[in-house]
């Protein structure tokens, strides 16, 4: 019988990597990713906190640097206006725009909860779904079903 597990002590790396931490091997090669997307977590110890109001500066930068500041914005806009909470799909579907213009207009105009009852949503900028008991209808449920060994 093969055995597939590796001992740690067998693997050898080259010398220039030796110095280096074993977590930095990774990122060494990798470009910075800007995308400006704001971020916020709905937990317990953080219901205090301010949503985000306005767009990092960075972000709309970008997207006028990438052209993208019309049309795209626009019809995300009043995407938002109908509807405060979006999943990135039904935005994609609704507005009818590419995945690379999303990745960079979406930050113009909503921030991402990463956690809590609305979690993997886009919310529109300024809005706290926390003070309108309507937004019960755009919480997230999340199930996993084990799988069998």
């Amino acid at each position: 019988m093969v055995d597939h597990f590796l001992d740690s002590d067998q693997i050898k790396l080259a010398p220039e990597l030796q110095r280096q931490k074993t977590s930095d091997i990774i990122s060494t090669n990798r470009l910075k990713r800007n995308v400006y997307t704001m971020f916020h977590s709905f937990q317990a110890d953080n219901s205090s906190a301010p949503v985000p109001q306005e767009p990092l500066p960075e972000a709309l930068d970008d997207l006028s640097k990438r052209r993208l500041r019309g049309e795209a914005l626009n019809r995300l806009k009043a995407c938002f206006d109908t509807r405060p909470i979006w999943s990135r799909i039904a935005v994609e579907y609704e507005t009818q725009l590419d995945d690379m213009t999303l990745k960079y207009a979406l930050p113009c105009v909503a921030y991402f909860a990463n956690n809590g009852p609305w979690r993997t949503l886009w919310i529109r900028l300024g809005y706290d779904p926390r003070t309108d008991q309507s937004t019960f209808l755009y919480q997230t449920v999340d199930y996993r079903v084990p799988c069998k060994l």
